[in-house]
């Protein structure tokens, strides 16, 4: 028994000075190790791929017990480069519980990627690597002596796997190793660290583990580990993980080869089974369906935004009226027309006046027509200034009094109609009329002041301009000119 103990012992330091003939890049690289470490072609290589869909939860894992972990050893660490690696050394006060027995830490080690690089982890989870995995290796005392004695023994070995991603601070616990690695920056170079709180380099909640049986990540590749491999992660900041990928060399001297990329691919899983001590919180939704909808609901925000800008926009701006149409609501009394529209003589007929109001109609007119008389020329409009009664020009049809009832009068020379000099700031029934019925002749009949048999257009054209042809929608003159005559009332009849 002695004497197999020392060959395992020789196989062990012979591989280790085998380290200068592998790489993990190159012609001795990670591809070619199976030619010279056989083992490292076995079915049940690590690392592996952990796909959360394809775990078997097991309850029955018990959570991991650090012992040691957060007592400072009294005596220094050794920290050494050796070529693959940066590798700490570990006081054999560190123990795990918690595994089918007894594993005494020996060493931890780190692995990253190229420089600038974010995936430098051996571990993936769904196929994701971290910048960088850092390894505790233990073995187990109850069986066995060493590291070395059990190195090659079934479940000989307990690595616990930290995936390590970047964050926005600098990990003061991780600065114990980082901060002395210019002092190991060539091959087989040593120095001695302080003690301090390794159990601070776990990640939190170590009761969220993956397991499972593998080996070593490099050669000979011992199937020999039982892996434990943790849910969450811990941090370090983009300084810190650039100073590890940028210090170190694989060389001892010149040329110098800088340490970068020793993280072995992930190998097959095989028919092994990972297990995990607690339920996987299942997504709703894969990536891409979760990108579509946020892009959805991106889309339909700005839509909403858009709607509720526009529709404040046409509550604060409301448009304004056609030119050519009087709006109802500025207009409370009933919409203007020519006097013999079919709305008009349907509006007579409803309405049937009383006798007074008969009266009232007949004086007013007889009033209009000796003030005609008095003041009017040849076209009734003298050099005063005075009106024309509808009822004694004609051409209005026969409701020669409709114009004299609505208060306005019409300059047969201008072309422009007028309200009433005697007509108060009310129309008929006290209601507001806020608009002036403009009509529109022909430059020969403002001349003349003729148009015979020819009703006014009614419009609400909104304050004539003295002298301004009246356009219609298109932009044109429609002939003759909208004007107010000096002296004659607002434009807006009340």
């Amino acid at each position: 028994m002695l004497v197999f103990t020392l060959l395992l012992e020789v196989i062990w330091i012979l591989a280790a000075e085998a380290g200068q003939h592998w790489t993990h890049e190159g012609p001795h690289g990670q591809d070619h190790w199976p030619a010279s470490y056989p083992e490292c072609g076995s079915n049940a290589q690590s690392p592996i791929n952990i796909q959360t869909d394809s775990v078997t939860f097991d309850p029955e894992l018990p959570a991991l017990q650090p012992h040691g972990y957060d007592q400072p050893s009294t005596e220094p660490l050794d920290l050494h480069n050796n070529g693959h690696t940066v590798q700490l050394s570990l006081p054999p006060t560190m123990y795990l519980e918690g595994l089918p027995r007894k594993y005494v830490a020996a060493q931890l080690h780190l692995h990253w990627g190229e420089t600038g690089s974010l995936g430098g982890s051996e571990h993936q989870i769904n196929s994701e690597a971290t910048a960088a995995e850092l390894h505790i290796v233990h073995y187990d005392s109850d069986s066995y002596d060493s590291l070395s004695e059990a190195a090659s023994k079934p479940q000989g070995l307990a690595v616990l796997g930290i995936l390590i991603e970047v964050g926005e601070t600098k990990n003061p616990v991780y600065e114990h190793i980082l901060s002395h690695l210019h002092e190991i920056r060539h091959k087989d170079q040593k120095t001695s660290v302080p003690p301090f709180n390794v159990g601070e380099l776990l990640p939190p909640q170590l009761d969220q583990f993956f397991r499972y049986n593998g080996s070593l990540t490099t050669p000979p590749c011992y199937q020999s580990v039982l892996w434990t491999v943790f849910n969450r992660r811990a941090q370090i900041s983009m300084g810190q993980l650039e100073e590890l990928q940028e210090t170190l060399f694989s060389t001892e001297e010149e040329p110098s080869k800088l340490l970068v990329q020793n993280y072995r691919a992930p190998q097959p899983l095989n028919q092994r089974t990972v297990f995990a001590s607690f339920i996987q919180a299942e997504s709703l939704y894969t990536a891409g369906e979760m990108l579509s909808l946020g892009v959805g609901i991106l889309v339909g925000c700005l839509c909403l935004l858009l709607a509720v800008y526009f529709i404040a926009r046409k509550i604060r701006l409301p448009s304004s009226p056609s030119p050519f149409r009087i709006s109802r609501s500025l207009a409370p009394s009933r919409v203007l027309s020519t006097p013999n529209s079919p709305r008009d003589q349907d509006d007579d007929a409803k309405r049937v006046p009383s006798h007074s109001d008969q009266e009232k109609r007949k004086g007013r007119a007889e009033s209009d027509e000796s003030a005609s008389e008095k003041h009017g020329g040849p076209h009734g409009w003298a050099a005063g200034g005075g009106v024309e009664s509808p009822a004694k020009r004609g051409g209005w049809g026969e409701d020669a009094s409709w114009g004299v009832r609505l208060g306005w009068r019409r300059d047969p020379v201008r072309g422009a109609v007028q309200c009433h000099p005697r007509t108060p700031g009310k129309g008929r029934g006290g209601t507001p009329k806020p608009q002036i019925l403009v009509r529109a002749t022909s430059s020969t009949e403002a001349e003349e002041g003729t148009n015979p048999g020819r009703s006014p257009m009614a419009t609400s054209h909104p304050i004539p301009t003295p002298g301004r042809p009246m356009e219609n929608r298109r932009g044109r003159s429609r002939g003759g000119r909208a004007v107010l005559p000096a002296g004659s009332c607002s434009p807006f009849a009340y």
